[in-house]
């Protein structure tokens, strides 16, 4: 049985990649980045640091992208 913080650097890289994938789907993109974000700052220090930080960074990628989304469907549109 792995650690905890073993498998949230998989959860994090996962969020934040399903959130890059996810990006026509606002609503969806954004529960996936907070996912990634909350679990890439918990694995921040984990074995495989890469991993975390490329879900972390991803995740807020996506999360910056679905704002520009949002403010140009809603506000522009």
């Amino acid at each position: 049985m792995q650690k905890r913080q073993d498998v949230d650097h998989l959860i994090a890289f996962g969020g934040g990649l399903t959130a890059l994938c996810t990006i026509i789907v606002p609503a969806l993109s954004m529960v996936l980045a907070a996912v990634g974000i909350v679990f890439g700052i918990v694995a921040y220090n984990a074995t495989q640091k890469w991993m975390a930080r490329s879900g972390l960074a991803m995740a807020i990628l996506a999360l910056i992208l679905d704002l520009i989304y949002w403010y140009v469907v809603m506000v522009k549109g």
